[in-house]
């Protein structure tokens, strides 16, 4: 909770924008995820009213401990997925405050991934959530991997993703609305699961490492990764302590 409160520095943003006469909007960049709620079906273009108003979690962030933020953590989240998804839910309402003040704009991307022309097919500079799956797949150093086939990936690809930002961008500024606008981009249209998407990527080499199964998976991964690396390193610990 306490690094998830990064929002601090969206806060000043707008707050600095304020000052400047120039800027014709403010885009806040979030996630189609913003309020992936447990017991919400449906994300719509739309403000989600936060549990705690930003003010509240930036003074409790400001006010508690370590220990005290993650015992609170632990309550808030039963119905999130993590940290992120919720302070992005909040930075956003916070966001929508400042619309009578300037231009709001709110672009909700899905899960961005590797470019499909710009700057050449394929580029991409993080190795983070769904790329790095596939980077551990295709070059096997996993022996399991735990797959729903019909989840879907809402994947986007980081130059359509930029693209629809800067479109999305003039919108906000060429409407001059004191409403925010708010755009989620994702692949609904275009569907793709995760289950394609690493077969695509690994040109089907990895269909051996994909289980469909939950426990399944849990049993091969301690079988074959975790067993073997603690008897690696107990055998490590025994050869230094009769060497030594």
């Amino acid at each position: 909770m306490r690094k998830s409160v990064g929002s601090k520095e969206t806060c000043q943003c707008l707050k600095i924008c304020l000052d400047n006469k120039n800027i014709k909007c403010f885009m806040y960049v979030s996630t189609v995820y913003s309020y992936a709620r447990r017991s919400c079906s449906r994300i719509e273009e739309k403000i989600y009213e936060p549990i705690l108003k930003p003010e509240t979690l930036l003074d409790m962030s400001n006010g508690l401990t370590n220990d005290e933020l993650d015992e609170f953590e632990n309550t808030l989240m039963k119905d999130w997925p993590n940290t992120y998804t919720f302070t992005k839910n909040v930075t956003e309402y916070y966001c929508d405050t400042f619309k009578d003040q300037m231009s709001i704009g709110i672009f909700r991307p899905g899960t961005v991934t590797s470019a499909i022309s710009e700057p050449f097919p394929t580029w991409v500079k993080s190795k983070a959530g769904i790329l790095g799956a596939i980077i551990l797949l295709g070059t096997k150093l996993v022996p399991s991997y735990y797959v729903d086939k019909k989840a879907l990936s809402h994947c986007v690809p980081v130059d359509m993703t930029v693209n629809a930002l800067i479109t999305s961008t003039y919108d906000v500024i060429s409407n001059k609305s004191k409403d925010t606008k708010i755009y989620n981009y994702t692949s609904n249209n275009n569907p793709i699961t995760f289950y394609d998407g690493f077969m695509i990527a690994t040109k089907n080499k990895c269909i051996s490492l994909i289980t469909y199964n939950y426990y399944w998976n849990a049993i091969k991964m301690f079988l074959l990764m975790y067993l073997p690396f603690v008897n690696q390193s107990i055998y490590d610990c025994m050869r230094k302590s009769i060497t030594s």
